[in-house]
């Protein structure tokens, strides 16, 4: 059975809202993939302080959830140092996830050191029912031979394949070792802005991929009402003795009123915050000149979710005395670029900041990006935060 998913990696910075995956949901989109290590510290603070959150609000919301780790080719970092990471990332969501495929996408990465990592997330009880990996055709053959090697074989694929068509094969170009039967999973289309967070579209084998099955009912059947000749005619005319009855009824009554004014809500006591979306522990001290743990130490037992770093619309904290926050002012429109044939990443930050080195600053670059600039796209939107 295939169903749409989603993944993502920095979201902008800011840990998705249930309400956000809740909508997605209704929209039919059945899993969530999130992005936990980039195989090494380019961006890392910012998987970190995403991570879990999105992973418990998607779980919230409905969806399925998966995390994906990229392997750290040989010269980069050792196992337990990638499984530290791995595991800190995904903070309280550890404990809920079974599915952590491993992202191919580094130059110079080897078997080896797939195999390695894919050993150890085994033995602490992941991917019992499945194990995949994650790479691309440009990628398998460009930078690893197109090996055909039936050792890889041991995971079924999870192919990026941007032809912008929700199904799941290889279109004109097979690679790699993998039959058509080993596909579970196609990305098919790049960064896309669905409500206010960057994404990528996929389409996966749920049934494999969740042998217990995520939550998609089965169509039910519509039961159809027919009525006769008779009973039609009689509709119509039962309908236009309504109708005649309401003219009359306008016509001869009297104005109605003006409503009364609904009193504006009474502001909430001083000393009280009720969270809204985009809040986060650090952005709701700061407002009211508190450090991080002088508001922690005003809410024993909470948040609800048990971690600072997951907080939900609506709870409500105490902020001691503080006087009540300045209106946000409105949020400044993004400066946006769109990437042209010949662009790099250091020539858009040399043009807009005169230093080079500065690329890495754009936060809007998928976690492929960021570890192997080259990988970046003609047409991709980048936000420039200069």
């Amino acid at each position: 059975m295939f169903v749409p998913g989603l993944d993502g990696s920095f979201t902008g910075g800011e840990v998705v809202p249930v309400e956000w995956f809740q909508q997605r949901y209704a929209e039919g989109y059945r899993v969530w993939a999130q992005c936990v290590w980039t195989g090494g510290y380019a961006g890392n603070d910012g998987i970190k302080r995403v991570a879990s959150g999105n992973l418990l609000n998607a779980e919230a919301g409905g969806l399925e959830i998966m995390a994906y780790a990229n392997a750290s080719p040989p010269t980069w970092w050792p196992l337990d140092r990638q499984m530290r990471e791995i595991k800190t990332n995904c903070g309280a969501a550890w404990e809920r996830l079974q599915l952590l495929p491993i992202d191919v996408e580094i130059p110079d990465i080897t078997l080896a050191r797939v195999v390695e990592l894919a050993d150890a997330l085994l033995a602490t009880g992941k991917n019992q029912a499945i194990e995949v990996l994650y790479t691309a055709r440009w990628f398998w053959v460009g930078h690893m031979d197109d090996s055909q090697s039936i050792a890889w074989r041991r995971f079924r694929l999870w192919s990026a394949h941007y032809d912008w068509n929700p199904d799941i094969n290889f279109g004109d170009n097979p690679y790699g070792p993998w039959p058509l039967a080993e596909l579970i999973g196609e990305q098919y289309q790049g960064t896309t802005r669905l409500d206010g967070v960057d994404v990528d579209l996929n389409v996966f084998d749920v049934a494999r991929l969740f042998p217990d099955g995520p939550d998609v009912p089965a169509p039910q059947p519509k039961e159809v009402t027919t009525m006769s000749s008779k009973e039609y005619t009689d509709a119509l005319a039962r309908i236009a003795a309504l109708d005649a009855k309401l003219t009359t009824h306008l016509q001869t009554s009297a104005p109605v009123p003006a409503p009364t004014p609904t009193p504006a809500p009474k502001p909430a006591p001083s000393g009280i915050y009720t969270v809204v979306p985009g809040d986060n522990a650090s952005s709701i001290a700061e407002r009211f000149g508190l450090s991080l743990a002088q508001l922690k130490a005003l809410n024993p037992g909470q948040p609800r979710s048990g971690d600072w770093g997951v907080i939900h619309k609506g709870e409500v904290f105490k902020i001691a005395g503080a006087p009540a926050p300045a209106p946000k002012p409105p949020p400044t429109p993004r400066k946006t670029y769109t990437v042209k044939s010949g662009d790099t990443l250091g020539a858009i930050a040399q043009r807009y900041t005169g230093d080079a080195d500065r690329w890495d600053e754009i936060p809007n670059l998928p976690a492929a990006v960021r570890a192997d600039p080259r990988k970046l796209q003609v047409g991709f939107s980048l936000v420039i935060p200069w």
